[in-house]
């Protein structure tokens, strides 16, 4: 029986995101995640996983468990939060995610800053030839198989942002690529579910989708797992409801 219970938030975002604030550093998220009382944050940027080695220098600093994630931006047009059990898997999906960006130019003044801070929240450098913020070439289906293949999770992104046929696709077209479906924190839940009833069968993270340091999750979404590590999350995610 899963009895140890975990305070999280699975959808974080750094300043890499080009619309995260430029707060958004190591440190500084795990110092807030701290402060919020929260037990494992998934960190999970643009299209891009080149800020999660300053994440891996400096986990073993907090009492903080650091899933390495990625947000990526399917070709269908879905957000779709991808979790790794470890950061070497990440950093491997990582090369696949370059493969299959389009070369779009950064524009900065309609998107914002791509930065990467040190594992000391000093400056490291700003990516600018080419913007995360765009679909992929990475179908839905094709994302099952990296997830398979570098042992990952799949969370369909705030699912309540999309207009109506994803909530007929996840029940047909993509019955079995999702491992759970995100209703933002900030969302009404109840009334999600009142709507769409299905959703009750179906695995649910509550995240916050943080691009701003307050709004991070305080401790209000819960597990109840088995073991505290990144890979017994993941593992209870895969193969058991969430917790409500």
């Amino acid at each position: 029986m899963s009895n140890i219970k975990v305070f999280y938030d699975l959808h974080i975002h750094t300043a890499l995101s080009p619309c995260g604030q430029d707060s958004m550093r190591p440190n500084s998220i795990l110092e807030q995640a701290s402060l919020n009382g929260l037990d494992i944050i998934a960190i999970c940027d643009h299209n891009s996983v080149k800020q999660l080695i300053n994440f891996d220098y400096i986990k073993d600093k907090y009492n903080v468990l650091v899933v390495p994630g990625v947000e990526i931006t399917v070709n269908e047009g879905y957000h779709v939060c991808c979790l790794f059990t470890n950061f070497i898997n990440a950093y491997e999906f990582g090369n696949e995610i370059i493969a299959n960006l389009n070369p779009y130019e950064h524009d900065l003044s309609k998107l914002g800053h791509q930065i990467i801070f040190d594992h000391n929240d000093d400056f490291l450098h700003e990516i600018t030839n080419v913007t995360h913020q765009q679909f992929t070439k990475i179908t839905i289906h094709k994302l099952r198989e990296y997830m398979d293949k570098y042992d990952g999770i799949m969370i369909l992104g705030h699912i309540e942002r999309y207009d109506e046929k994803i909530y007929k696709e996840v029940q047909t077209i993509y019955k079995n690529c999702f491992d759970a479906i995100e209703i933002n924190a900030r969302s009404d839940y109840e009334t999600i579910v009142k709507e769409y009833p299905f959703l009750l069968n179906k695995t649910i993270t509550r995240s916050t989708d943080a691009h701003d340091l307050s709004v991070i999750s305080m401790q209000k979404n819960s597990f109840n797992i088995d073991e505290k590590s990144v890979k017994g999350l993941l593992k209870h995610i895969k193969y058991t409801n969430v917790d409500k």
